[in-house]
């Protein structure tokens, strides 16, 4: 219990530090005001994540069920990968093609800067609506190590990344970074 308390201790820490290093590194390198084109950008995508959250936390215990079942195992996973990706690529393409409706009728020109990074970082969503059933296969497959290995690789990945493309695009370079990351990893 305490080693696998542990483990995803370790985990959601790396989860967290990733989601939050772009803003760390856009502020040390090029300042506060990218760090709020990046903010605004997050407006419409972070909330849909509870989504992808929702529907892996009511698909576990039916992966840790038939864990050990491989075909059964193989079903679930595949039609949560089907109908997840599904729901997360149409999810992203809409807030793609709304993007400026959806930041003119929200925020006016508040946010306007905001546009083109949430145009990149919007794909975040589809990839993690693709990630969410793999990576609760891992979890149902007891490979919670493997995990955190990959989240560790995804944070210094991250880093590197940020170092080469803030400086050339600002807020934008983050979220180029972040959707390599994801469609690497």
């Amino acid at each position: 219990f305490i080693r696998h308390g542990f483990l995803f201790t370790i985990l959601m820490a790396a989860n967290v530090i990733y989601n939050k290093i772009d803003i760390i590194m856009i502020e040390k390198m090029i300042g506060s005001t990218e760090v709020g084109y990046y903010s605004g950008a997050t407006k419409f995508i972070y909330p849909f994540m509870f989504i992808s959250g929702a529907f892996m936390t009511a698909i576990f215990p039916k992966l840790a069920k038939h864990s050990e079942e491989k075909v059964k195992f193989k079903i679930i996973q595949n039609l949560a990968l089907y109908y997840l990706g599904g729901i997360g690529i149409i999810l992203s393409t809409s807030l793609y093609l709304g993007a400026d409706l959806i930041f003119q009728l929200f925020f006016v020109d508040k946010y306007d800067d905001s546009i083109p990074v949430f145009k990149v970082l919007v794909w975040y969503l589809a990839i993690v609506f693709i990630y969410g059933p793999i990576s609760n296969s891992l979890v149902a497959k007891n490979k919670v190590v493997f995990l955190v290995y990959l989240n560790l690789f995804m944070i210094v990945l991250n880093v590197l990344l940020n170092f080469f493309l803030i400086p050339v695009y600002g807020a934008k370079g983050a979220a180029i970074a972040t959707i390599i990351c994801e469609v690497l990893i």
